[in-house]
Order: structure tokens, then sequence, then C-alpha cells
């Protein structure tokens, strides 16, 4: 069974992963896919909730480019987010990257 569900009243031009999560998760929602550029990847992570990550890289060099990840305001190596159990696999040309958080 397919649903879809709107989340207008928990969107003020972001959307609140915790509420977000907590509602899914009342409707019995277990797992979340969530992509998008580098606002949504910064808020997610920052959220604390975030707890797998899939990254997929083409063979492309862009030089200067956009930045794929925003600021998380940790100030030290030793607060950074550690990603643990490491799969790298290529995917036809790319590579894919996941981890847990």
């Amino acid at each position: 069974t397919e649903t879809v569900s709107t989340l207008n009243e928990y969107c003020f031009g972001r959307v609140d992963f915790g509420k977000c999560i907590r509602r899914l998760g009342r409707e019995g929602i277990a797992s979340v896919l969530v992509e998008g550029g580098q606002k949504v990847f910064t808020t997610a992570l920052s959220s604390g909730l975030t707890d797998k990550i899939i990254i997929c890289q083409a063979p492309l060099l862009l030089g200067r480019g956009k930045d794929a990840l925003g600021d998380l305001d940790i100030q030290r190596v030793a607060d950074a987010l550690p990603v643990r159990e490491i799969k790298v696999r290529r995917l036809g040309p790319d590579v894919l990257i996941t981890g847990r958080m």
C-alpha cells in the first residue's frame, strides 16, 4: 500500500527533521530516504537523526563547483561526525560509498 503524506505544517522554507521523523514514526514508518543538495544534506546531518549515508560520486571533475556539505559548526576534529562500516563499490562508472553514522 502506498501512502502520501504532506508535511506542510512543518515546512517553513526548510523541513524540521525532528518533527518529520517523529510524525513518520507515529505512522509506522521506520526508514526514510533523504535526497537533496547541500542544504538538505547539511540539515539532515546536523539534526543528529542520520544513521546511514550513501554518496554516489560520478567520475567527473568540475574544478570549482558546488560544496556537497555546508557548515556543521564543528570546531575541532575531535568533534567531527564519525562514519563507520564504510563500504565502497563501483556502480557502472560511478563510485558508491556507504557508511553508518
